[in-house]
């Protein structure tokens, strides 16, 4: 989580959130910026908003990332496979490299199964609580950077040489699977998925100007 003078902006995994951290920390200076950094836990640095105080919060813009549902859908799961793979690396570790159990497979869920998911609304949910809370801006990871420029020139201006900061910065993170989102989606299942997660949907209406 980042907290600023004029905003706070909260971290939904598989949206771009680590890139999103080195940009705002060209701006730590300007934007009077404290980062919320958690080392060890993976869902500290995903907490809603409403786990800070009403101080941190109060009169503040709330700041969220998005992309396009299907695509974060498959990142999750991708990612939720790799950090069971570490698990089971680990106990492999513990254990001296003998196995005293059978291990599920470890694969993707199917496109049906996959649509009826509501996760994406669940977290949008958590970070407003249930809809008390209104994200005033969102930043579209297909377009982080320019997003990004556009919500900080609205407080501050932005030096050339910071712009050149940015251009500079290696944010490619990703884990390697196939992005072809026809490999894991049919049409009717991406219908069913936005049906399922209204609340993304209308955010990507707004931002994208329709849904996938």
């Amino acid at each position: 989580m980042i907290i600023a003078d004029k905003f706070v902006w909260g971290h939904i995994p598989k949206t771009g959130g680590d890139a999103t951290n080195l940009y705002f920390k060209l701006f730590k200076d300007k934007l009077n910026i404290s980062f919320q950094h958690f080392q060890y836990q993976w869902f500290d640095k995903h907490k809603p908003f409403k786990t800070r105080s009403n101080e941190e919060l109060n009169g503040k813009m709330l700041v969220l990332n998005i992309r396009r549902l299907p695509n974060w859908l498959i990142s999750m799961e991708h990612q939720s496979i790799e950090n069971k793979k570490n698990k089971i690396e680990s106990m492999r570790a513990n254990q001296n490299g003998i196995l005293k159990q059978d291990w599920p497979s470890l694969k993707c869920r199917s496109g049906d199964e996959l649509s009826q998911s509501t996760e994406g609304d669940n977290w949008i949910k958590a970070f407003t609580n249930n809809g008390e809370l209104n994200i005033d801006h969102w930043l579209r990871m297909e377009n982080l950077k320019t997003d990004l420029l556009k919500f900080i020139n609205r407080l501050t201006d932005i030096p050339l040489a910071l712009i050149n900061e940015i251009e500079k910065l290696n944010t490619e993170k990703s884990l390697k699977y196939d992005k072809n989102i026809e490999t894991w989606f049919k049409s009717s299942q991406i219908k069913e998925l936005y049906k399922n997660n209204p609340l993304w949907a209308e955010v990507e209406k707004q931002y994208y100007s329709k849904i996938f």
